[in-house]
This record gives C-alpha cells, sequence and structure tokens, in this order.
C-alpha cells in the first residue's frame, strides 16, 4: 500500500483572518483577567508586609532585652512617597518611662538616627507606589526587663491607650493589624472597618 504524501493545500496554517480573531479573543481574555491579577498581587504584598510587623515586634522586644536599654518603634504614615516604622535605642533619652521619636524613618539610610545617643536597629520603608500603607503615626517602646510595653503616644506626646496597633492596608476594607499590648507581645488583628478574616484589633 502507498501513502499519498500531503500536498501543501493539505497543510493550511492559519488564515490572516483566523489569527486576527484568536489576538481578539485573547486581547479580551487578558483585559477581563488583568484586574483580577493585579488584585491577587496587591492583596499577596499586603500580606507580606503585613507579616513582617509582627516578626519585628518581636525583633524589637529581643533586642531590648540583649541590649538592656528600651527599643524604640516608631511609625509613620505615608507622606505621599513613603510608610514606614524604625526601631531604635536612644541612650540620650532622659525620660525612662517615655519612648522616644528621636529617629525618621523617612530618610535615606546612615541619616534616619543623627542625635547623639540614637542607634538604628532595623528600618522597614514602603514606597507609595505599592499601594501599600502602614498608619497611625506614634511611637512606643519595649521595656528591656519585662519585654512589655512602655507608655504609646502619638506623634503629638499624648498617650494613646494600652495597646498600639500598626496597619497595613491598601484601603479601609483591606486592612490588616499588628496589636502590642501591655505585655508586649504581638497579635495579629483585623481593624475596624477591614473585610479581611481575623480578630477585632482592640
Amino acid at each position: 500500500m502507498t501513502m499519498r504524501r500531503p500536498t501543501p493545500q493539505d497543510q493550511r496554517a492559519f488564515t490572516l483572518v483566523e489569527s486576527m480573531i484568536a489576538i481578539a479573543v485573547l486581547a479580551v481574555i487578558l483585559t477581563l483577567a488583568a484586574p483580577s491579577f493585579r488584585d491577587f498581587i496587591l492583596m499577596q504584598r499586603l500580606k507580606g508586609i503585613h507579616a513582617q510587623v509582627p516578626t519585628d515586634m518581636q525583633l524589637a522586644r529581643t533586642e531590648a532585652a540583649s541590649r538592656g536599654l528600651m527599643v524604640n518603634v516608631r511609625v509613620q504614615p505615608d507622606n505621599g512617597s513613603v510608610s514606614c516604622y524604625i526601631l531604635f535605642t536612644d541612650s540620650g533619652w532622659p525620660f525612662p518611662n517615655r519612648p522616644s521619636n528621636r529617629c525618621d524613618c523617612r530618610q535615606a539610610e546612615g541619616s534616619r538616627c543623627t542625635i547623639v545617643g540614637t542607634t538604628e536597629i532595623k528600618t522597614v520603608q514602603v514606597p507609595s507606589s505599592q499601594k501599600v500603607f502602614l498608619s497611625p503615626a506614634g511611637h512606643f517602646a519595649f521595656d528591656p526587663v519585662t519585654g512589655g510595653l512602655v507608655m504609646q503616644l502619638n506623634e503629638s506626646g499624648n498617650p494613646i491607650g494600652e495597646s498600639f496597633t500598626i496597619v497595613a492596608s491598601i484601603d479601609a476594607p483591606r486592612s490588616l493589624g499588628t496589636s502590642i499590648g501591655l505585655s508586649g507581645r504581638p497579635t495579629v488583628c483585623s481593624p475596624a472597618l477591614s473585610t479581611l478574616p481575623g480578630a477585632a484589633c482592640p
């Protein structure tokens, strides 16, 4: 039995019209899928930034004990460029029962803690372009002996209650919190207005 050899007519490729239809269908699918994919990336970014906060608060407690000094945490919300927090010590701070806010996490590396006695431990900056923001403005410290929270203050220096909650958010419904209570232990929580699962923040 002999096999017939395929002719060029048998090996037709896609026509130009068929190719254009396929490209148009693909473009529609990509247009519909792009917002969902962007939201997915944004949520992963939010979760990653939020996951770092309790780890860093635990680091601050550990550093306070190992250094024998209060470790201060200052949170600075978005200023159109960056939101951030900084962990630092301040051996020159004259108020032993009040946290210091004499370091600025918005500054460039090497110029965040310029006052004598201040030492930067760690800084986390989140550029505004990432669309995830840290808040609210305020500062607190970890006691080197107990590991507990030293009085927490807002940026005006006024006390703000028995806990401090650092919020990472895309917007109010998509926000995650880390609450630091008097014991100094960080706990993950869900801020008011957030639609994400979790126990309510204090």
